[in-house]
């Protein structure tokens, strides 16, 4: 008797073994955090989102890492406090809003327009 190999995960190209919901385990973790099993978490920004929660709206749904990023970006360059950032981007607090900052690059002292 044959050992039977599990069917492959139903992304195009993808040879992987199914895991769940007819994925593997890479592209299930992609399509639970992303919405698609296609995109690379941290890759996807829906531009309407991010303007929302500039905006002070909420998001709608759960932000990608690069609407996250984005959004303390933005609010980071219209002068935002960072209580003002957790705030309006969800995140647990200014220690959270400082360390996407600090990856961003953005803990340097803002200077003026001439700067």
């Amino acid at each position: 008797m044959t050992a039977r190999t599990p069917p492959d995960c139903t992304v195009t190209g993808c040879h992987q073994p199914r895991d769940a919901q007819g994925y593997c385990r890479l592209h299930y973790q992609r399509w639970q955090i992303t919405g698609d099993p296609n995109v690379t978490p941290g890759q996807a920004i829906e531009e309407a989102v991010v303007g929302r929660v500039v905006a002070g709206q909420p998001p709608g749904r759960r932000l990608t890492v690069a609407e996250r990023e984005a959004a303390v970006s933005r609010l980071y360059w219209a002068r935002a406090t960072e209580t003002e950032i957790a705030a309006r981007v969800g995140l647990a607090g200014r220690s959270s809003v400082y360390a996407i900052k600090k990856r961003l690059g953005l803990t340097r002292p803002r200077g003026g327009p001439d700067q």
